[in-house]
């Protein structure tokens, strides 16, 4: 029971804790600063995209020399060290890859709008820029 009610505890200050800080500042304060931030995120900022792409780079690279080993050696695969960064590379490539996609975003509807903006209708960007 004394474990539920200090769940209950550090579930309530979490969720709490970040009113008592936002209470401190009006809306209109937040939206200013927030508006007025053109510093980049801090992923865009120390290119956390491009360092998982390398890393699953890296990954497929050690598979496919693996690979090449279990055929040229026609050893079997429990004999080789299991290497534990081929488990995450999946992941680490489709995270990195979600990631530099969000990154060309922007410049590609940029792109758009210089090629076919009197083209297109308005709605058509707009849809882009909320979706």
């Amino acid at each position: 029971m004394r474990y539920a009610a200090f769940g209950t505890l550090v579930f309530l200050a979490a969720m709490l804790l970040p009113v008592v800080f936002a209470l401190k500042s009006s809306i209109v304060e937040h939206k200013r600063i927030v508006s007025s931030s053109t510093r980049p995120t801090g992923w865009k900022r120390y290119y956390v995209d491009v360092l998982l792409l390398l890393i699953s780079g890296y990954g497929i690279y050690t598979y496919r020399i693996r690979r090449q080993t279990l055929f040229a050696t026609q050893a079997i695969a429990a004999e080789l060290p299991v290497d534990p960064l081929l488990f995450g590379i999946s992941v680490t490539f489709i995270l990195g890859s979600a990631l530099f996609a969000l990154r060309l975003f922007p410049p590609a509807l940029r792109l758009l709008h210089r090629v076919a903006g009197s083209r297109l209708p308005a709605p058509f960007f707009a849809a882009l820029i909320h979706a």
